[in-house]
């Protein structure tokens, strides 16, 4: 029964990490038309079908309510496993954050009826990551400094970079809502954490399933849900290694982009590909705001269970 729980919610979500890979356009990022100087389409699908045996372990531990000292484990195991079977670094550190709590999640529930409820999963997998020890922070912040993804700045208490930070967290037996919120409004994914997982829900899953309604097609869905979320907040890995300024620039090219209907029309996939063109020429990635993109698409097929129009719109109701 455990087993096939977890072989369920790897499945559901690694189709749904997949899926993300290949929607096209996604300005700035790897589709299935356009590569990064080290990563293609084939770095994103090889480290995404790593991960289905440990997101098969977490939704088996969150079945088992056995998910404390063991989800930033499998977290740490998969960002290692990403390293390992392809050349391009750090494809999915982000998804791997979101993704692995929302398994646990969905393990903890049970039952793929409960899958199809957003608000069911959003509390499950608040629960989760308040209910996570230390051992799991420290396992997180190893995976962060694994890739090198820029550093996350400085503040009290915590560094990835500095042993000390490690010896602090096992004395202070701290949650990954501990470590955390220092960095509040620093990183998206962080966010995430901190704000029960508000812009997977609130905006990209809601963005998500008002232009499915719309259009009845996933791809412009998911790329009209991607310039959602890019433009409510300047994308903290832009910001990070570019700075605020053009991170804000691109958050307001991707709010021009939808206002004339995105994917979904002529004009709006033209404010797109000046949008691209922008962003490649000054190589601005708005990964993050992929990242939320992946978490939402999650939900959404942890729901749906598998790619059919008539599926997805009965998710819908």
């Amino acid at each position: 029964m455990l087993a096939s729980i977890g072989d369920e919610v790897a499945r559901r979500l690694v189709t749904a990490i997949l899926v993300e890979s290949v929607v096209y356009p996604k300005p700035g990022l790897v589709d299935r038309v356009h590569s990064l100087p080290e990563i293609d389409l084939i770095n994103l699908q090889s480290s995404a079908i790593s991960f289905y045996r440990w997101l098969r372990l977490a939704a088996i531990s969150g079945a088992k309510k056995a998910w404390r000292g063991r989800l930033g484990e499998y977290m740490l195991k998969m960002v290692e496993e990403m390293l390992r079977v392809q050349d391009g670094g750090n494809t999915h550190l982000g998804v791997v954050m979101l993704v692995s709590p929302l398994s646990s999640a969905a393990g903890l529930l049970g039952s793929s009826e409960k899958w199809r409820s957003p608000e069911k999963l959003r509390r499950a997998v608040v629960h989760i990551v308040e209910k996570t020890d230390w051992r799991d922070c420290r396992n997180i912040l190893m995976a962060i400094s694994r890739v090198s993804p820029g550093g996350l700045g400085e503040v009290p208490f915590l560094d990835v970079k500095k042993p000390e930070t490690y010896r602090l967290i096992r004395e202070k037996r701290a949650s990954i809502i501990d470590v955390f919120r220092p960095y509040m409004g620093r990183d998206m994914i962080i966010d995430e954490y901190l704000d029960g997982y508000r812009m997977t829900f609130d905006v990209c899953l809601r963005a998500l399933k008002q232009w499915l309604r719309r259009t009845n097609n996933l791809e412009v869905s998911s790329v009209n849900a991607l310039l959602e979320v890019m433009s409510r907040r300047p994308d903290t890995h832009i910001s990070r290694r570019s700075g605020v300024e053009k991170a804000r620039i691109v958050m307001t090219l991707a709010g021009r982009a939808l206002r004339v209907g995105g994917a979904a029309t002529r004009e709006g996939l033209r404010a797109i590909d000046r949008m691209d063109e922008y962003l490649r020429r000054n190589d601005l990635r708005p990964g993050a705001s992929a990242d939320i993109l992946d978490a939402a698409l999650c939900v959404l097929f942890l729901g749906a269970g598998r790619y059919s129009r008539e599926a997805l719109l009965d998710l819908l109701g």
